[in-house]
């Protein structure tokens, strides 16, 4: 006895869809209504009214695709079956579309064949790659494959390999899922036995209803399904069961085009009913509503593909369509069709039939897997228990060492807490002593600072009293020149007054006296520079040091009083030379009453350039005293100063 299992390595995918051009027939005219865009998968729909619509699919094919090439999209569907999931191969689209030779094809031409005999070949093959990898553990074949061909004819099922069996019903067994009962299966278990399937086929197909219409000589009048249902043994000892499903769909026509009557045109409305419902099923299923109910059982048909649409095959769809512009409105029904049918998805399973006895040598092992796990949980358990009494005992433990470790946070903070007085009393410590050394910086550099200055004093105080001394020396030579002049002038005076006594020349008389009033003029003008010189000097000195005297006054009548015994001799002399003079004059003037006017007049101007002069020598007598006291005073300044710089 054997267990069936579907519910391994589930999954979910889309329905794919591919579409096919076929060529214009040498009577359709040469204006297309669609064109293609390969690399893209694009199928442009350009309609007689300008109508411009777009539909993208998984594949394209044109005109010039060969059949081994539509084979070669679809074959993973039969690597599929190889390894136990099933898989439906549908063709759709109007009457005289290539549905047919798509599917089938030319069986007996090897380039021209079509899917189903390719699929068939492929079976084989991938069979014989797959077992021959692996040991064998069946006691019989490695594998069988069961082919059964019908046809849905007028909402009856058809055995086209037993053609008395003309009435067939569709059923669903929780293990077999759809399936048609009573249908008669041609069964191969070698691989030589591929042939004897073609033939089979063949034969089932040479029953297959078809009738001539204006659009096709051979048109296909019923749904063929070609089923092929793939058993292979697996190394543990179970079997992997696929089934591959090929379905060519009757064309869906328009009696006007097809000219059909009578029977023919029953078959027709026939047809276009199942494929009404067909795409009655697609639209629930795809419906963004999400309806509950999908109507497979308003067909055959639909009945038969429940697997294939919503269910748990893997489903490729190819759209056949005519390019020709007369059957414009067709291929936009085709294309929509295809378009919709994308958004169907199934959830494919693998299944695996296992024997008794293998399940019964599983469950042994399981078993035995069962007890040694439940030891391993009793020693665990154990384990466990005494981990418990341990962990308890460390819970107390780890509580007395969170006291402990509390009481000594406790003790921690104190300690910080005191340590952070000693740290701020030893930091204020630090800062005082910080303060002294910084206070100690300071008081030396203001000391050092100090004495940069007074030094800086000191050396341009010494250097103004250098200045002041050459300044004073500058005078005193000055001086010694002006007493030089004034003896000079003091002669030549003497000797213009005996001259002019002598002479009594008057205009001798006036250019001397003219010559004498210059150098008086020049004398006054050089006393009154010596006097701004030292009234200069005396302002800088009464800056430089606090013994300076006050300047002479500036008027030429100013006389310095003497400072000591020699200047006041000097004094005296300078004033009896004076009076002398002037008792000469008034002599002079006395003994020469008799002279004229002229005369007279003239001595007055001689006794006034006299009396002047005189005025003149005691005024520079009076700053030659004035200088030397000047110069004692700055003397004395001076050793003052350097006594008190040392």
């Amino acid at each position: 006895m054997d267990s069936f299992s579907r519910n391994r390595h589930s999954d979910i995918v889309l329905t794919s869809v591919r579409c096919r051009l076929r060529p214009l027939h040498c009577r359709e005219p040469s204006i297309k209504c669609v064109k293609t865009h390969l690399p893209l998968s694009l199928v442009v729909f350009n309609g007689p009214e300008g109508l411009e619509n777009t539909f993208k699919f998984d594949s394209v094919y044109d005109e010039d695709v060969s059949q081994q090439a539509v084979f070669n999209d679809v074959s993973y569907i039969v690597d599929a079956v190889i390894e136990g999931f099933n898989g439906t191969i549908i063709t759709y689209g109007q009457t005289g579309s290539g549905k047919t030779h798509t599917l089938f094809g030319q069986i007996d031409h090897a380039d021209l064949q079509g899917v189903v005999p390719r699929a068939l070949s492929h079976l084989f093959r991938g069979l014989s790659t797959t077992l021959s990898g692996q040991p064998s553990k069946c006691s019989g074949p490695d594998f069988s494959i069961h082919m059964s061909v019908v046809e849905i004819y007028s909402e009856k099922i058809r055995d086209l390999l037993d053609p008395s069996r003309d009435n067939l019903s569709v059923k669903q067994d929780p293990t077999r899922g759809i399936y048609i009962d009573g249908a008669s299966e041609v069964s191969v278990h070698d691989e030589l036995d591929e042939r004897q399937l073609v033939v089979f086929m063949q034969e089932g197909l040479r029953q297959r209803s078809v009738s001539a219409t204006c659009m096709n000589s051979e048109s296909s009048r019923s749904h063929c399904i070609v089923t092929v249902v793939v058993e292979r043994a697996c190394p543990d000892g179970s079997v992997k069961c696929g089934r591959l499903c090929m379905v060519d769909l009757a064309g869906s026509e328009r009696q006007s085009k097809t000219g059909a009557a009578a029977t023919t045109l029953a078959e027709g409305c026939q047809i276009n009913k199942s494929l009404s419902c067909l795409a009655n099923v697609i639209q629930a299923l795809t419906d963004d509503k999400g309806r509950s109910h999908v109507p497979y059982r308003d067909s055959k048909l639909t009945r038969v593909l429940q697997d294939s649409l919503g269910g748990s095959a893997r489903t490729v769809l190819i759209v056949c369509c005519s390019p020709s512009m007369s059957n414009a409105a067709e291929t936009l029904s085709t294309l929509r069709f295809g378009s919709r049918a994308q958004g169907l998805s199934n959830k494919v399973v693998m299944n695996q039939r296992i024997s008794t006895d293998v399940l019964s040598k599983q469950l042994e092992e399981r078993t035995s897997r069962v007890q040694e796990l439940e030891g391993k949980i009793t020693a665990v358990t154990k384990e466990l228990e005494t981990a418990h009494a341990a962990m308890q005992a460390t819970q107390i433990e780890v509580q007395m060492l969170l006291q402990s470790t509390k009481d000594l946070n406790s003790k921690l903070k104190a300690a910080e807490n005191e340590c952070k007085v000693l740290r701020d009393t030893f930091q204020v410590q630090v800062l005082v002593q910080e303060l002294d050394v910084q206070k100690q910086l300071i008081e030396d550099m203001k000391l050092k600072h100090a004495m940069e200055l007074v030094q800086q004093a000191a050396d341009g105080h010494h250097n103004h009293q250098l200045s002041l001394l050459r300044q004073v020396h500058e005078l005193q030579q000055e001086l010694k020149s002006s007493k030089v002049l004034v003896a000079e002038l003091q002669e030549r005076l003497l000797t213009a007054q005996d001259t002019n006594i002598s002479r009594f020349s008057e205009d001798i008389a006036i250019r001397d006296y003219s010559m004498l009033e210059r150098e008086l003029r020049m004398a006054q003008g050089r006393v009154k520079e010596l006097e701004d010189d030292y009234s200069l000097t005396s302002t800088k000195k009464a800056h430089s040091s606090p013994h300076a005297e006050s300047a002479l006054s500036s008027s030429p009548n100013s006389v310095l009083p003497p400072s000591d015994e020699g200047d006041e001799d000097a004094l005296t002399s300078n004033k009896a030379v004076v009076a002398e003079s002037r008792t000469d004059h008034d002599g002079q003037a006395l003994l020469d009453d008799s002279k004229t006017c002229r005369q007279n007049r003239r001595y007055s101007i001689l006794y006034r350039m006299t009396v002047d002069l005189a005025s003149v020598l005691a005024v520079i007598l009076g700053v030659t005293v004035y200088c030397k006291n000047f110069e004692r005073e700055v003397l004395k300044a001076y050793m003052s100063s350097d006594c008190e710089n040392i």
